[in-house]
């Protein structure tokens, strides 16, 4: 598969996992919620990698990278701006909370405590997978 459609085919499973987190936000399962909103942000933020024929590095230290990338590329740059340091800051944030949501049994945290993490991050996470749909979209026209 080429770049371009694993760039999409990312961008729907963000949408995906972002669905996911309002599901579960709606049950009451914050703890699955905060999750895939990590889940969700960090695909988005690879799907511009995908785009610009960078493999993304299989692991979670993503955000320079990331940055770098769209710094680099016109079209990106425009596009996400200086958003992308605040999204690379929101994933970071996430991804440090996917292991306390992942674990919360045993990280002492509970329920209402990751409710208000989802409220924080919620509206942020969504701006991000649109945004980031956006870039890949409008890249796409090249």
């Amino acid at each position: 598969m080429e770049d371009k459609g694993i760039a999409r085919d990312a961008i729907e499973s963000a949408k995906r996992w972002l669905s996911s987190s309002i599901a579960n936000a709606e049950a009451g399962n914050y703890d699955l919620a905060v999750y895939s909103l990590e889940m969700s942000t960090e695909i988005s933020l690879k799907a511009l990698l995908f785009f610009n024929g960078i493999e993304a590095p299989k692991t979670h230290s993503i955000g320079d990278l990331v940055t770098k990338t769209v710094k680099e590329d016109a079209k990106l740059s425009k596009i996400l701006g200086t958003e992308i340091e605040e999204f690379v800051h929101t994933f970071n944030s996430l991804w440090t909370l996917r292991s306390i949501s992942g674990y919360i049994f045993e990280t002492r945290s509970t329920l209402d405590d990751m409710r208000v993490k989802y409220e924080r991050f919620a509206k942020e996470t969504t701006r991000i997978v649109e945004m980031c749909d956006q870039a890949v979209g409008l890249k796409k026209r090249r």
